[in-house]
This record gives structure tokens, sequence and C-alpha cells, in this order.
């Protein structure tokens, strides 16, 4: 194992409305507890937040601050106690939805990660299409599973997320997001097979993995997208193509095909865009003379009534309160680092999935190289060229990576993937998806595959050598005031004189 140096690049956000700047000598992150590994970053996937946050002013608790929300790299150190999981020289996607703890922060060399926040890659997922999942798949995820009730045990051995949480005290479970993990949804409302969801903004990541993953459960889905930006991609997508596309250009024109498709059947919708469009998607669950009814008191407290629908949020709730017929949800994100019982799940369910095809990663739409590449990324998204995909950042030059180590009496792959046997990645427009097959229920039965039946490949020996990122819209930037000082003082802080301590912002 390459030796660890005690100092490292990072890249800096010194004030709101600012580009990162590149920073030497800061210190190499620590390790804290046995359940804690460093990582050496390879690859960087930018999200919009990134860009988003520092433009507008939210989402930034210090200053200076690291950003980044997930990445790709190598176990580079443990605890030598660790029965961790995870092994040195393993390859991980790390996914940081913790962005308080600078130490997990993306935007550096080394990172610090909870091995039940880290999922291994597998051979025939490349690490640049790796590094397009993270928090996306994290806040799809929890928006079935636990917004929705889906019980995805069933694809794969996946987590029954509710039944998960209801097991756990629910003093352990954060205060803010203890009634939507535990009260969000009735028992006899949870999302089956056949039920219909509408997806709004169905062109974003977070999205697309939500389509996947709702189909694999058997749902049905609509996606509600500027059909003269992705209509012909997704009509024609083998993985997204859903069962009903519709175009938002006009909202009350896609509300009336939403009600005369589906009509009374839906129950469920997902909003990734904003609270515009969330608002959109009430009038398409409420009954049309429940849309201009008012309100009731907000804590009023539900009856053994009628059926409920439901509307998750992914970046904003309608202003108005529901109608009384819909329950409005907002994706616990952090029961995803606080909770390491329902991180353990989401991941080690992401290894299978990659593993055996069931899933497939975003487009990769754009590679940049370094650091200084981060802000010739993200001023790429800011200007709109990024859509439908992910944008990548490199830390090295194509072709220096070491080589995942495999264990030849291990089978390989369930399915085969167009990214795999080490075929070189184009540099730009890269697709991952697009070669990958339609699953339904019934291939998946066709397939054989069954609760828990999927084998995964084994992690090799520690290499020689380790060469050298909320939804991705859904990280708020509000702290309970008695949480706020203790997470401050477990930041760890720069060498470098240079660089001022950080400071919380007024």
């Amino acid at each position: 194992m390459a030796e660890i140096p005690e100092t490292q690049t990072v890249l800096i956000l010194h004030a709101a409305k600012q580009p990162y700047e590149t920073a030497e000598g800061y210190q190499v992150p620590e390790i804290q507890d046995e359940r804690e590994v460093l990582v050496k970053t390879e690859h960087i996937g930018l999200n919009p937040i990134d860009w988003k946050a520092p433009d507008f002013n939210f989402a930034i608790p210090t200053l200076p601050y690291i950003s980044g929300r997930e990445l790709v790299g190598r176990v580079v150190r443990r605890q030598q106690s660790s029965q961790s999981r995870l092994r040195d020289g393993d390859r991980v996607l790390v996914i940081s939805t913790d962005y308080r703890d600078l130490r997990k922060a993306a935007y550096q060399q080394y990172v610090v990660t909870s091995d039940f926040n880290a999922a291994r890659i597998p051979p025939n997922v490349s690490p640049r299409a790796g590094a397009t999942l993270g928090v996306a798949f994290v806040a799809a995820v929890l928006s079935l599973g636990v917004c929705m009730g889906i019980d995805f045990s069933g694809v794969l051995g996946g987590p029954d997320l509710l039944r998960l949480l209801r097991e756990i005290p629910a003093e352990s479970l954060p205060q803010d997001i203890r009634a939507e993990c535990l009260s969000g949804i009735r028992d006899h409302e949870r999302a089956v097979a056949g039920d219909w969801v509408v997806i709004w903004g169905g062109s974003s990541t977070s999205a697309n993995l939500a389509v996947q993953l709702a189909r694999l459960a058997g749902l049905k889905v609509v996606t509600v997208v500027d059909k003269l930006r992705h209509g012909l991609r997704l009509s024609n997508h083998t993985v997204l193509r859903p069962d009903l596309l519709v175009d938002s250009h006009d909202p009350l024109r896609a509300i009336d095909i939403i009600r005369a498709n589906v009509g009374k059947n839906l129950r469920f919708a997902l909003d990734t865009s904003g609270r515009e469009s969330a608002g959109w998607l009430l009038r398409a669950l409420a009954p049309a003379q429940d849309a201009g009814a008012p309100p009731s008191p907000p804590d009023t407290p539900r009856n053994s009534s009628p059926t409920l629908k439901h509307l998750i949020g992914l970046t904003g709730l309608p202003k108005e309160q529901a109608p009384e017929a819909v329950a409005y949800h907002t994706v616990p994100i952090k029961v995803f680092h606080e909770v390491p019982a329902v991180g353990e799940a989401l991941v080690t369910w992401l290894e299978r999935l990659l593993e055996s095809g069931l899933v497939s990663p975003p487009e990769l739409l754009g590679v940049e190289e370094g650091f200084d590449g981060i802000n010739r990324g993200l001023d790429r998204m800011r200007r709109g060229e990024i859509r439908g995909g992910r944008m990548v950042v490199s830390l090295e030059p194509e072709g220096t990576e070491q080589a995942v180590t495999r264990d030849p009496s291990v089978a390989p792959a369930l399915v085969d993937s167009p990214m795999a046997g080490g075929v070189e990645e184009p540099q730009r427009s890269e697709s991952s998806v697009a070669s990958s097959p339609e699953f339904t229920s019934q291939k998946l039965a066709d397939t054989g595959l069954r609760r828990g039946s999927a084998t995964l490949w084994q992690g090799g020996p520690a290499v020689s050598s380790v060469p050298r990122s909320v939804p991705d819209e859904q990280l708020s930037s509000e702290e309970p005031a008695s949480n706020a000082k203790e997470r401050r003082n477990s930041l760890w802080q720069p060498k470098s004189a240079a660089i001022v301590a950080e400071k919380p912002l007024s």
C-alpha cells in the first residue's frame, strides 16, 4: 500500500457566490472509529447542489467549506481492529449525506467514510460510471421505500425499510425525521406491484434511479418531462421508458392527461424539480372537488379514513396545506448516515443491483480532469449543458488506475454490462445504460433471480499500490441549534495557517 501523506490538496469555498479554490497543506482526515475507513479519491461525481449552494447561499454550514457528495476511490486505511466488510484496496462508491462533517466531503484527495455509507464497485461497472450514482440512489430508495412504503425484499433481497425502521428504538432516530420514518404512511397504504406513481422531472438523476427501482418493484410509472429535450430519448430507452410519458411544457394539460389515463388509480407522486411542479402534482392527486377546498388545521389527527394519497417532494412541497385525502412527505435523507442499519442495507443492496445489472448508472455526459476541472464542470452545469445525465471529474489521467483484483474462483457477473471487460470509456456523451436490458417483474422471474440469490463478487487481496462527489437536491442547510455546536466541534481542522478556521454563517 502506498504511503499516505500527512497533508493533501482540497478544493475550498471561501465565500458564497465565489468559485471554489484549490488549497494545499490541508490535513488528511483521520478515522475515528472501527466503522470508518480512509479512501483515496479517483473520480468525483458533480451534483446540482455543488453549484447551487454557493450561487444561492444555502446548505453551507461553515466557511471555509469543502463540498462534494459522492466519489469513487480506493480504501487505503482502516483500524486494525475493524470488522468492516471493506478491505484495503477495495474500490468503493462513497456517498456523503453527512455534509456537515468535512472529513466526508468529496472535493479532496483523501476522504473518510463509514463503511455503511460506501458500496463496493463490481468489475462490470466502470469507476467513472460508479461516480454518477450516490446521493441520488439514496434519495430514490428512501422516497420509494420509506415515504411510499415499498418492500424491496423480493428484488435481490432488498430492504423493507419501514419494517427495519420500526424495529429500531424510536429514540435512536433523529427527532426531525422520526414521524416520517415511523408514521408517515400506514401499512394498508403502502405501494405494491401494480400501483401507479407519477415522477415529475424525470430527466434528473434521482428520477432516473426512482424509475428503475419502481419498475423493479412492479409499479407502473408516469414520467413528466420536457419532451422537447428528453422525449425521444426516454420514449426509446430500454431502461427508463415509462408506461406513460407526459410533456411538462403545459402543466394544466399534463394534469389532464394524467387524470384521463390513470384517474383514481393514482395514489403516489414524486417531485424532483421544485415547489411549483409539486403543486401541479398535488392537483393530479387531489380529487377535483378537493383541489380548491379549504385545508384542515395542520395537526388535525387522521382517523381510520379512506386510503390517503401521497406526495413526496425532493426539493420542496406546495406552500398550501394538503387536502384531507393527501399526505405530504419529505425524504429523510439523514437516516442514511445516522442509522447504520439503514445505510448498510442500502449500500449492500446497491452492490447486488450493480453486480447483477438490474440497476444501471445514469448516462455520463462529460468528463473533466483535476481539481481545476471541478469549476469547469460546474460552469457547464450552470449553463444547462448537462441535462439527463451526469458530469464526472477524474483526479488522474485516463489509464493510470489500478485494476480491481478479482477472485477467479467466484462466478462472473450475472448480467453482462457494456462497461465490463476493461472497455475504454469515451470522454464525452458516454451512455452507461443504453445497452442494458429492460427489466420487468416477468423478466426478473425469467432470469431465475430470487431473494438473495445473486452471487456477489469477492473483494480481492490488498493491492501493492493505490492510485490516486441531494436528492442530490435534498440537503437542508438548517439544523437544530442543539446539534450545531456538537457537529462543529467534531470537524477536522486544516493545518495550513493561511486558511481561516471555519466559522458559522450568519
